[in-house]
């Protein structure tokens, strides 16, 4: 007796079970097969309106590059614009003169190609930039086997778009003219785009959006905006020889000496007959070395001095005049300590802590610091954009070493000292980057 009525307790428990489950599921079901309908009538979607909106101020995000410099206006470029004037029987004009009315049929045009609408925010902005940018085709590729949550698949696509980006540098984009700079152009847009969807307010997030996070545990608030779902098939891309670790808490300046000191070399060099050291970084453990260009081409090369007392010959590999870069080649050394480089400098503002290490005047191993002075600054350099610092915080010997921030991560490379100011300029990290990886190393 007592068997039979624990088998009518766990089938009622079971029953119970399974009604819920098909409740839940008879609430959920409908809102996804209805999602993309009541997109159309929905005041909670933002729309064509607001995805121009949003797309149009990635240019504010970015930067705001003018023409001139990049080709572009409100995310637009001249080949874009050409083609879509002369579908419209339009004569040809410069990018420069388009005006707001022809951004937005422009927008809206491509909007509809690439089936924009269907999309919760922000992924519909995501999608209206990556048409514009790269196209239908590539644009589907972008878009295929996303998180769920719309915010977390607007950063997903985002990240993808710059991975396939890095993915091409060492090919198109370094073999056009001017390739380094696109490069640069694009990146930045990705990354602004990437910003606008991680900043993307909850209450302008479709009402669906907010049922996946109660769903899944997160409750009303948006989920960590650095995680990313393990939904996503397409693999993130490890960047050659750039660490980029990320530290928890800034540190006091004699750990950020004894982080950094190790991978600081000396590069030494004869200039009118007389020895001395520039600077350089440790990028990968058997001896790859960033310097600038202008050490290794206006003297004589001679070796590179470790931190451990070592002297090391090498070979200079590579130089790009334009970005002031170099890399040299050690030969017969390995387990060289490598450096960490932040995954980006955009984190630095006005008046933040920086130091730096060289051998500023012969003093061997030296580390300076300062307050950054300006953070897009012009450094002699015609596609690229510093950071500036002080007078006094750069000298001689600095040239090629690490400028790093208060968590004692790579930022920039110092380049080089104002002749009328004797303030200090550094390239920064995203340029490393782009240098580094686009020649394999």
């Amino acid at each position: 007796m007592r068997c039979i009525q624990r088998f009518r307790t766990r089938t009622i428990a079971l029953i119970g079970i399974n009604l819920t489950l098909w409740v839940a599921a008879g609430l959920v079901l409908p809102r996804l097969l209805q999602e993309p309908s009541r997109r159309a009538s929905s005041g909670q979607q933002p729309g064509f309106e607001t995805a121009f909106q949003s797309v149009a101020g990635l240019n504010q995000m970015d930067g705001d590059r003018s023409s001139s410099e990049t080709n572009l206006k409100y995310g637009i470029s001249q080949a874009l614009y050409d083609a879509w004037r002369y579908e419209n029987q339009q004569p040809y004009q410069s990018i420069a003169a388009i005006d707001r009315d022809e951004v937005r049929a422009i927008y809206q045009h491509y909007w509809q190609r690439g089936n924009c609408n269907q999309y919760a925010a922000p992924l519909d902005i995501a999608c209206l930039d990556s048409v514009l940018s790269f196209g239908i085709e590539y644009t589907r590729g972008f878009l295929t086997d996303l998180p769920v949550d719309p915010q977390s698949a607007a950063l997903e696509v985002a990240r993808r778009r710059e991975s396939f980006r890095y993915q091409v540098a060492g090919g198109r984009y370094t073999d056009m003219r001017g390739g380094q700079h696109l490069l640069t152009e694009g990146v930045r847009r990705d990354r602004a785009l990437a910003e606008l969807a991680e900043s993307y307010p909850a209450d302008r997030q479709t009402e669906l959006s907010r049922d996946l996070r109660r769903w899944l545990g997160g409750g009303e608030s948006a989920a960590p905006s650095g995680e990313q779902s393990g939904d996503s098939s397409t693999p993130a891309i490890d960047r050659p020889n750039l660490r980029t670790s990320p530290s928890d808490s800034p540190r006091t300046p004699d750990e950020i000496y004894a982080q950094a000191k190790p991978f600081t070399v000396e590069v030494w060099i004869e200039s009118s007959g007389i020895p001395a050291p520039a600077a350089g970084i440790v990028l990968t453990a058997d001896g790859l070395i960033l310097t600038n260009q202008h050490v290794v081409n206006q003297s004589d090369f001679k070796f590179v001095r470790l931190a451990d007392g070592r002297d090391v010959t090498g070979t200079i590999v590579n130089a790009d005049p334009s970005l002031d870069l170099a890399l040299i080649q050690l030969e017969g050394v390995k387990g060289l300590p490598v450096a960490e480089f932040a995954p980006a400098s955009t984190h630095v503002n006005l008046g933040d802590t920086v130091y730096a290490i060289g051998s500023p005047s012969g003093n061997h191993w030296q580390m300076t610091t300062a307050q950054i002075i300006q953070v897009q600054s012009d450094c002699g350099l015609a596609n690229v954009r510093c950071l500036r610092t002080p007078e006094g915080f750069l000298k001689p010997g600095n040239s090629g070493g690490p400028l790093l921030d208060s968590f004692g991560q790579v930022i920039g490379v110092n380049r080089a000292i104002q002749q009328r100011t004797g303030e200090g300029v550094s390239i920064p990290v995203e340029v490393i980057q782009q240098y580094v990886e686009g020649r394999g190393a």
